[in-house]
């Protein structure tokens, strides 16, 4: 989903490692059609 631009990746150089991940705009763009698949992913 990175490497499409879906979701964005902090990486911190810290101990023990962290890594943050967030959404794009462009994944924004993908929340109205997950919402409608929600019922039927529940439904299985």
């Amino acid at each position: 989903m990175e490497a499409s631009s879906l979701i964005h990746r902090e990486q911190y150089n810290e101990v023990p490692p962290r890594v943050k991940y967030s959404l794009t705009e462009e994944g924004r763009t993908l929340i109205p059609v997950l919402e409608l698949m929600s019922p039927w992913v529940r439904s299985i």
